[in-house]
């Protein structure tokens, strides 16, 4: 108890003190802990969650979290570190470690990443948002982009504003545009309830359904005069990647002429399956592994790939100049570029007379039939777009459009996997609640072999009496980490 209050004191003197009442402890005879080494700050929160304390004494105290943060993170992070820690909230640390990772430069691990999500979101209740909310759709604040950009943004790709620049394009708002604009999102369903409530508050009307690839999001400029002019990648809250090399090449190798198609056109860029095993072929040395990751190092580095090779990249486009989806994939499809597997259906085809009867019909009709055909094709998918064909308000106020929705759940909900347990880590880099299960490999649906599973508590790991040699059930979250959901019974 008293080495808790010691703990207490040196973060919080109030807390402390209401802590040695409880206890029948004298508060003037409490001397403040002084933290200076990582261990220090694991051990203080195992004491806090064995005594049912608030982890938030630790979080907000910037200079102790700070010497845990820049325990398991590579020193180029710590001046954004402490920015963030020192001048931001639980929110912008939030921001940042999802920013950070979603642009391909993590400032910690999985497994680390997995158990503060777990711990912060637990521990305050207002980041409970976080837990649906994609790290796209993040939106950031100006001191979580300071931090990103001083965490060495700029080294995962050539910079979209610098292109622009080079092109001379810096007073056209349009190329500017292409570089900021922070594309409308697609409201996720995850549930048919959602899917059939959405159609049934919907108009009558003709409805496109397509494959919603799960590759690198590319935006390419074009006009009659030049062609294609600039290619970048999304850019929501940061600014772009140029992928303006790889994109030049591959239309050159697919003989498609974008004079033909002036304006914006945004789509997904992947390496199909089967071109992915030839990849892989040409350069054993570089462990590419996903369809997606290729593609990425690709997009940012062709100049690392023989030209000929770019022509197994893949760019799906989806959109062009914002017109709805038919006429979209219609104009893109005559001048060569591929399109996602869609379906059109009237309205009157959809049944409203209850949830039974819409979902039979989707599953039949829809569904099955695009995710199969994604299979076929060697495409990676993470839903279909519902889009209505209806001369309705596009926005919300709630960031997602009135005229679409990602169905996610059938053969898009979260994928679980099945293996066995072959070793149990306590890592001395880790908090106490950062466990780790080693496992037998096990392919995910991503073409990664999974071999650790991260288990956000110590009261789990002893409240489902995991050993090694049991099964366990993992969840592979958002295609990037794993996740221990329950032991197999």
């Amino acid at each position: 108890m008293l080495k808790t209050a010691e703990y207490l004191a040196a973060l919080n003197p109030g807390a402390c003190e209401n802590y040695c009442r409880i206890k029948g402890i004298d508060f003037l005879e409490v001397n403040p802990f002084s933290f200076s080494a990582l261990e220090e700050v694991v051990d203080c929160m195992s004491t806090f969650i064995a005594e049912g304390i608030s982890l938030a004494y630790v979080f907000q105290c910037a200079d102790v979290w700070s010497i845990y943060m820049k325990g398991v993170s590579d020193e180029k992070y710590h001046k954004a570190l402490d920015l963030v820690l020192h001048y931001g909230g639980p929110t912008d640390f939030m921001y940042y470690i999802r920013g950070c990772y979603r642009m391909g430069f993590p400032a910690i691990s999985n497994e680390e990443y997995d158990a503060l999500e777990r711990l912060y979101l637990d521990t305050f209740p207002s980041l409970s948002f976080f837990r649906e909310q994609t790290d796209d759709d993040d939106i950031y604040p100006e001191i979580v982009k300071e931090a990103i950009r001083m965490s060495g943004v700029k080294s995962t790709g050539k910079s979209g504003a610098k292109a622009i620049s080079k092109l001379n394009l810096t007073s056209n708002a349009r190329y500017d545009d292409l570089n900021t604009e922070k594309s409308t999102s697609i409201r996720p369903v995850v549930d048919p309830s959602e899917a059939y409530n959405f159609w049934c508050s919907a108009p009558v009307c003709r409805v496109h359904f397509s494959l919603k690839i799960d590759g690198v999001n590319t935006k390419i400029a074009s006009s009659e005069e030049h062609g294609m002019e600039l290619a970048l990648s999304r850019g929501r809250s940061t600014d772009s990647i140029d992928y303006s090399e790889a994109i030049q090449t591959f239309l050159q190798l697919k003989g498609i002429n974008v004079r033909k198609v002036p304006g914006r056109i945004t789509g997904e860029s992947f390496v199909g399956v089967e071109n992915l095993k030839t990849v892989v072929t040409h350069y054993p040395d570089k462990n590419y592994k996903t369809p997606k990751s290729t593609a990425m190092a690709m997009l940012r580095a062709p100049h690392n790939f023989i030209r000929e090779d770019l022509q197994y990249l893949t760019f799906c486009a989806f959109d062009y100049n914002g017109f709805k989806p038919d006429e979209s994939f219609r104009m893109l499809q005559e001048v060569g570029f591929d399109t996602p597997p869609a379906l059109e259906f009237d309205g009157e085809e959809i049944p409203r007379s209850s949830i039974a009867e819409f979902n039979e019909w989707m599953n039949h009709n829809v569904l099955d039939p695009l995710y199969e055909r994604g299979n076929e094709l060697g495409i990676g998918s993470d839903g279909v777009v519902m889009y209505l064909l209806a001369d309705i308000d596009a926005e919300r106020n709630d960031k997602y459009s009135n005229c679409n929705i990602a169905i996610k759940y059938g053969h898009w909900a979260a994928a679980t996997y099945v293996s066995r347990v072959t070793g149990i880590l306590f890592e001395q880099r880790r908090v106490e609640a950062s466990i780790v299960l080693e496992i037998e490999p096990c392919l995910t649906r991503d073409m990664n072999t999974a071999t650790r599973v991260g288990v956000g508590s110590p009261d789990i790991l002893i409240r489902d009496g995991i050993q090694i040699g049991d099964e366990i059930v993992f969840e592979r979250k958002s295609e990037a980490y794993n996740v221990y959901l329950r032991k197999k019974e």
